[in-house]
């Protein structure tokens, strides 16, 4: 079984494709929003933000990732 593909009703089509990646888009940007919040929040408590920033920095390159592939899909 493919990622992205769950069963025999999906496909392969384009716009599947493209449909799948804007929920995944969705879901690594509310992670991302939320990850923004909490480091800016330590951040200005003065607590060790380090781990949260790491976080941060990662949800937003995998949406970056996500966001190309989508733009590549053409739908």
């Amino acid at each position: 079984m493919r990622l992205f593909n769950p069963g025999s009703g999906t496909g392969t089509s384009p716009r599947g494709k493209a449909q799948r990646l804007d929920m995944l888009m969705g879901i690594l940007g509310f992670f991302a929003a939320m990850a923004l919040i909490q480091t800016v929040v330590l951040e200005f408590r003065g607590d060790p933000a380090g781990l949260s920033a790491g976080l941060l920095l990662v949800l937003v390159l995998l949406l970056a990732l996500v966001l190309r592939a989508r733009r590549r899909t053409g739908v």
